[in-house]
């Protein structure tokens, strides 16, 4: 394993970045109230209930264009660091996936895009994603931190959303949720916290340990 750049402590900048969203997000859980359920009984009594969902429902939109990029890498982890020496990117095929996705879209480099939505299952997975899409030169993730390039508002925002730190992880429906964060996002349906003006949203999702990596570029 190999260390790229200036490596600084988590100040906890990632966990009350994601919160911050919280009580607006319509889906966010720390912001939800009760659901009631449909229940049908039996009996002369029985009475249907109406289902509830917090949240507004989408509104009928014509469909965006969408492309993306996906790959797979070796299953066992020594393989996965193997594949990577010599190389600036510790994840390579993470930073393939975002790259042919992107390639897709004509755009040039990630800051063609307006946003971003990260698979950050933890903190460290944010920060290896920050630098293997190109926000900042390898081993230097911590700028774009400090700097507040991330931040919503900032150069480049990355999960305005709250993320998987701030929304939970419901595992597989974690990519339906970014994509359609996406897609709130480009439409400008995303409340209170819209990026002004997004017209086209990255989204990074990602199983094991980089095993797989999916990534999609929502646009109008």
């Amino acid at each position: 394993m190999h260390l790229l750049g200036d490596p600084r402590p988590d100040d906890g900048s990632f966990p009350s970045r994601a919160l911050a969203p919280a009580p607006s997000h319509a889906l966010c859980r720390a912001g939800r109230r009760p659901v009631t359920v449909s229940v049908e009984q039996e009996g002369p009594e029985a009475e249907e209930e109406k289902q509830h969902v917090d949240g507004p429902h989408p509104p009928q939109s014509p469909v965006h264009p969408c492309v993306w990029g996906h790959v797979t890498a070796p299953l066992l982890y020594s393989a996965k660091v193997s594949a990577s020496r010599g190389q600036p990117y510790v994840f390579p095929t993470v930073r393939k996936a975002m790259m042919d996705a992107l390639a897709r879209a004509n755009m040039p480099d990630i800051y063609a895009c307006d946003g971003v939505e990260v698979h950050d299952c933890f903190s460290i997975t944010e920060y290896m994603a920050i630098d293997h899409f190109g926000i900042t030169p390898p081993g230097e993730s911590w700028r774009a931190v400090e700097d507040g390039t991330i931040a919503l508002g900032g150069k480049l925002p990355v999960n305005p959303s709250g993320g998987l730190i701030g929304l939970g992880h419901p595992v597989g429906a974690t990519g339906v949720r970014m994509t359609l964060d996406a897609w709130r996002q480009v439409t400008g349906n995303a409340g209170d916290y819209q990026v002004e003006g997004a017209k086209n949203f990255a989204t990074f999702n990602v199983g094991g340990s980089a095993t797989t990596s999916v990534s999609f570029v929502v646009g109008v």
